[in-house]
Formats: structure tokens, sequence, C-alpha cells
């Protein structure tokens, strides 16, 4: 009953006050954006072909729906992941500063169960959201371009695409229930995320992270391997282990 309930209002804070809009609306432009900036891109380059050391860079820029796909993907995991943080500060931590989760608790909602009901409908938003953006955009480039990609070839990304915005989500919230610091969080989530995973790639030892997943979402050849499930798994347990770090802190903070 407690988690129907917080269910019900994690949902309706979220959709019901517009914060939606933060996020959606970025997606809607990368979708509409990215591929028709990938097909014109040959044609502002052409003129330039017969210029010195032009030559070279025109003939490798190939306008194609795998292209469309990878710049809206590297896109929505840049700019999209941080309209994603920036919606979710109320609920990761601004409803401690505002003091709006002090009387549910106090009423007798159980404190796990409130962290529990955010776990389930924000990285669900973010996951659902991240799917549907990249069928629409795979949708759209398909009537854009005639060298298209295989629809099955890309469930692999679109999988490893979701996933890792959901875990995204999940260590917002982690972060700013811990904290209960809604701006700091942010910022420090997106630097966790970028430079983390620019510093992991560098020495080589990010195999398996759930940062890991950023490469396999710009993957459209099909193939997976025991690499691509393993990270799958740790990425799922990571965020169930960010739930159960998060309960912990949370049941013992004051809220007053």
């Amino acid at each position: 009953m407690q988690l129907k309930f917080g269910f019900k209002k994690e949902w309706m804070e979220y959709f019901g006050t517009k914060r939606w809009l933060a996020f959606f609306l970025p997606a809607l432009f990368f979708i509409l954006a990215d591929p028709i900036m990938i097909l014109i891109t040959p044609l502002l380059l052409a003129p330039m072909s017969s210029l010195p050391g032009m030559e070279a860079l025109s003939s490798q820029i190939q306008a194609n729906q795998a292209m469309a796909l990878q710049s809206f993907s590297s896109d929505f995991m840049n700019m999209g992941l941080l309209a994603l943080v920036l919606s979710m500060m109320r609920t990761a931590g601004g409803d401690q500063k505002n003091h709006s989760c002090v009387i549910p608790i106090c009423n007798g909602f159980s404190r796990p169960v409130y962290i529990l009901s955010k776990f389930l409908v924000y990285p669900a938003i973010a996951f659902i959201s991240a799917i549907l953006s990249f069928c629409l955009t795979f949708l759209y480039s398909g009537f854009l371009f005639s060298d298209r990609v295989h629809v099955l070839d890309t469930l692999p990304a679109v999988a490893a695409f979701g996933l890792f915005m959901a875990f995204a989500a999940a260590l917002m919230l982690s972060v700013g229930c811990m904290t209960g610091k809604a701006g700091i969080s942010a910022i420090i989530v997106y630097i966790v995320i970028y430079f983390v995973s620019v510093f992991l790639t560098m020495i080589q030892a990010n195999r398996f992270s759930p940062l890991a997943l950023m490469g396999y979402a710009s993957d459209y050849s099909g193939a997976v391997d025991w690499e691509y499930w393993l990270t799958i798994v740790i990425t799922l347990a990571a965020g169930v282990l960010l739930y159960f770090l998060t309960a912990a802190v949370f049941k013992k903070k004051r809220l007053v």
C-alpha cells in the first residue's frame, strides 16, 4: 500500500509539475536536429572540397543512418543526461531542503519504501524515455537516408542506451538523497560520469563498468559477447546496491 502511494506520488510530482519538459524537450530537439545535421553536413562541405587539404575530409564524412543514430546517442548521453539530472533535482535532495518529505514520513511512511518508490519511478522514466527517443530517431532517420541500419542490429545498442540513462538516474537519486543537496548532486553526477569515464578509458580500465555502456550504445553491428552481458549484469547489480546504500543512509538521516 505504501509503495503504491509512493509510486503515485513520485509520478505525479514529476509529470504534474511539468518538470518532465526539462528532459523531454531537449530529447525532442536531438531527435529532430541530429539526423538533419548529418544529412546536410556533406552538402555544406561539398563547396569546400576543392580547397587544399579538404578533399580527404569531405570524402571521410558519409551521411547515413548509422551516423545519425551515433550523433543522437552522443548528444543524448551528454546534454540529455544534463537535462535529466536537472529535472530530478527536486526529488533527489530537493524534497529534504524544502521539507516536503517530512510530513509523509512523520505520518508513518517507511523511509526505505520512500526511497524505493523513487528508484522504481525515475530510472524507469529514464530507461523508457531513452528507448522511445532512440526508436523515434531510428524511424525518422530511416526516411532521410537510403543507407539504413537493420533494426535487429540496433537492439543491443538500444538496451545499453536505456540502461545507461537508468543508471544515471539511480546515481542521481542516490547522491541527492544521501547528501540532501540537489544542485551539488547534479554537478557531482555529471562530473563522475564523464570525467571518470574518460579517466577509466585512458588507463584501459573501463571494461564491465556501467560507464562502458556508453560505448555499447553507439555500436550498431548487432554483435554481443560475454563482456556485453556481464556489463549489463554489473550495471543492474550496481543499481540495486545504490538503492540499499541510499536507503540505509536515508534511514538514519535527521530531516528537520
